[in-house]
């Protein structure tokens, strides 16, 4: 028995573009300079995580919390209360391990109220049942901790885990963890460095199902 973990931004909903224009907007509102760089870094990383990356380029003074603020503003305006679209193939792939019994489960840095809020607005949502998200006191990516509790709530061995991500701070979360590291990536493609520890490399999902077939065989 084996069982997929999917993270949640960039990889099962197209927002990761998104949020980055609504953090840049911020940025440039409050004179922020070369802020592309700390939000690169950011990207797949949790609230608390980012607000580290921010105060190391901004000093320890920085007003992150009105950063945030900020954000939420560009976001409605973006996004309003539609939500972000769905990334392609993301209810065939539910829909392909769900009918086959395979254990599924969400691994996600956003806090829980947003995930579950983006998951509804796409359908995706009542596929899951084991929710591992960002404000719930583990060691955010690219620790393991998240990926480790999401296989011991499945209740299986994290070998027997593949991880769908699309961020380098994911990748290495799942990879530290011991998982099948699969990677779509997004806004970012691997390096040297994150191909070394992929288990696979897929343009979209509807490559991952051919390839867990593939597997299955």
């Amino acid at each position: 028995m084996f069982g997929v973990i999917f993270d949640m931004d960039g990889l099962m909903i197209d927002s990761e573009r998104i949020i980055f224009k609504a953090l840049c907007a911020a940025g440039k509102e409050m004179g922020l300079e070369n802020i592309e760089q700390p939000l690169t870094m950011s990207i797949g990383i949790n609230k608390g995580d980012t607000e580290k990356v921010f105060r190391s380029f901004y000093g320890a003074d920085f007003d992150f919390e009105r950063f945030y603020k900020l954000k939420y503003k560009y976001l409605n305006e973006l996004v309003g209360d539609k939500g972000f679209p769905p990334k392609k193939g993301i209810i065939e792939i539910l829909d392909y391990l769900t009918n086959r019994n395979i254990p599924i489960a969400v691994c996600s840095s956003t806090r829980e109220g947003a995930v579950m809020d983006s998951l509804e607005k796409i359908g995706a949502k009542d596929y899951f049942r084991v929710f591992v998200c960002g404000d719930m006191g583990l060691k955010g990516k690219p620790a393991p901790d998240m990926f480790l509790k999401c296989s011991e709530l499945m209740k299986l061995s994290p070998r027997d885990c593949y991880v769908l991500e699309d961020s380098r701070n994911g990748i290495k979360a799942a990879y530290a963890a011991g998982m099948r590291p699969i990677m779509i990536p997004d806004m970012i493609e691997p390096d040297d460095e994150i191909i070394s520890m992929l288990y696979a490399l897929k343009k979209d999902l509807t490559e991952v199902i051919a390839f867990l077939e593939a597997e299955c065989e």
